[in-house]
């Protein structure tokens, strides 16, 4: 019906404009580092990317764009050194969707360790305050904090499959069959698959980002770092 549509439209229209929010931060930070050229083929490199053009355009995920912006605000200041920058957009990245937790062990990890002279990161710290004080003061009024927590928790095994037809390590387990096979399921009929998902991701890919982190010595690797982080 019309208003269906009306509101499919908005949510559409709402997510575009996010993912040119995230485009003018991209080109923002490349073209005051590199030639025009190359900071327009990174540009480009998202703009045009099938994934983002599906979830934006087709799909109209209002969600991803908005938590990616906050996240992608919070490496872009840590790479810049800009501690207000990067204290608020993590703090708003990490408050508005459960899946920007992935990027958490990098940002306070990078954050501690490469923003430098301390007064940049107080004010990464108290950027991030104001920012978390902003977003969880509606639900410390409203008394609902309670149910926040309760939802975000619940957002493992909310889908019980061992990936969302996502074309990755499971989808070759699975082959091709992933989305019929329960992650409480055993893997070689050992181990659930959850658990083994956990400690690959939790254990060994997190435990490399923390690593590696801790150790850049220049930008540029934390720049990879950050995107093998979203990957």
């Amino acid at each position: 019906d019309m208003a269906s549509r009306r509101r499919n439209f908005g949510m559409k229209i709402a997510t575009i404009m996010l993912a040119m929010a995230i485009l003018a931060v991209i080109l923002r930070y490349a073209l005051g580092r590199m030639e025009t050229r190359r900071a327009l083929l990174i540009g480009s490199a998202y703009a045009f990317n099938p994934g983002i053009v599906y979830v934006v355009a087709y799909h109209g995920q209002l969600g991803d764009p908005l938590y990616t912006l906050g996240v992608l605000l919070g490496v872009t200041g840590i790479l810049a050194g800009r501690g207000a920058v990067a204290g608020a957009g993590a703090a708003a990245g990490l408050l508005t969707k459960p899946q920007a937790a992935a990027f958490a062990p990098f940002l306070l990890v990078a954050g501690l360790r490469h923003l430098r002279p301390p007064r940049v990161l107080a004010r990464a710290v108290i950027a991030g305050l104001v920012v978390t004080v902003a977003v969880l003061t509606p639900f410390v009024l409203a008394g609902t904090v309670p149910d926040m927590v309760r939802t975000v928790s619940t957002t493992i095994g909310h889908g019980p499959r061992i990936s969302s037809l996502a074309f990755n390590l499971w989808w070759v387990i699975g082959w091709g069959r992933v989305w019929t096979i329960k992650d409480t399921e055993l893997l070689l009929g050992l181990v659930p698959y959850r658990i083994v998902g956990m400690v690959l991701y939790f254990g060994l890919a997190q435990g490399l980002i923390v690593w590696k982190a801790w150790t850049a010595r220049r930008k540029g690797d934390l720049a990879l770092l950050a995107a093998f982080a979203g990957m």
